[in-house]
């Protein structure tokens, strides 16, 4: 519903949310009821207003109100509009939707026509990064695999850029970059501030204190293979510079960092750089894999 046809004024609103949360449970109670026509209950509309209620709102002994923040599902299982089940809300760069995302490949030579090469559309809270192996593989099945395949920062991870190697081609875009609280803050030391001396398998943080635990794991999220390491509760509880390391250390454990594997930084590290003047991969970089 657009929000002009809403009641003005946030208390009436308020009113009016819970007046229409009642009627649509009386209405819910009415067709379950056991004298009720069962066929009521597998109607397409009865489903969709069901699961909406169950979403939406809270029922007590104190009444009817409209879920808030944490009490709402996920995203991903939400229903944002009765007319389209499928549609879920989405946001980029501050920009809110209803729908969908389309990622379109495409080539981009000069002197060529541009022609699309292969068409994904998923709801709107799928990541971009779940996009990247299923557009390459899509592409590999149909011998359409490019050489150089240039994205935006929404589409590389660092397995990603290993993956891509390993296939014989080569994904262009921005690396991801350093998501800590320093980093994200530009204050204290971030990953960039520690020097790993991996002949000795360990790191050294800017106070001048060893790692006392390193291991080799995948990263949770996009399967790379990442090493961590973990310095001392007892270097950095007294640490002067701790305050712009880490939070106050409660266990054994100081301040933890991942770093990407010699393998996955070179695997990354050509693909990061700013094209120069002339490159024509640049040409293609807004080519890639986008949403509509």
């Amino acid at each position: 519903m657009d929000d002009y046809r809403f009641p003005k004024g946030e208390e009436v609103r308020e009113q009016w949310s819970q007046q229409v949360g009642r009627d649509g449970f009386l209405l819910l109670e009415a067709v379950y009821a056991p004298t009720a026509p069962g066929w009521l209950r597998e109607v397409d509309v009865v489903q969709v207003l069901r699961q909406s209620w169950v979403q939406q709102y809270h029922r007590d002994a104190k009444g009817v109100r409209w879920r808030e923040g944490k009490d709402l599902p996920p995203a991903h299982h939400r229903l944002c509009s009765p007319y389209d089940t499928d549609a879920r809300w989405g946001i980029r760069r501050g920009s809110g939707w209803t729908g969908y995302k389309t990622h379109l490949t495409e080539t981009c030579e000069p002197d060529t026509p541009h022609v699309i090469t292969q068409v994904a559309t998923t709801d709107a809270v799928v990541a971009d990064t779940e996009m990247t192996e299923l557009v390459h593989q899509t592409l590999a099945e149909r011998e359409l695999l490019p050489h150089v395949h240039v994205v935006d920062a929404g589409f590389t991870t660092a397995a990603f850029f290993l993956a891509a190697t390993e296939r014989g081609m080569e994904l262009l875009g921005p690396a991801p970059h350093d998501s800590s609280r320093q980093s994200r803050e530009g204050q204290g030391f971030s990953r960039a501030d520690f020097t790993i001396a991996w002949d000795d398998e360990s790191a050294v943080c800017p106070g001048g204190h060893r790692s006392f635990e390193w291991w080799q794991q995948k990263h949770h999220r996009n399967g790379a293979p990442v090493l961590k390491v973990f310095f001392s509760a007892e270097h950095c509880r007294p640490c002067p510079k701790q305050t712009s390391c880490t939070k106050p250390p409660s266990g054994r454990r100081g301040r933890g960092i991942t770093f990407h594997l010699p393998a996955t930084r070179a695997a990354r590290g050509p693909r990061s750089r700013p094209p120069g003047p002339g490159d024509r991969r640049m040409e293609r970089a807004l080519r890639g894999p986008g949403r509509r």
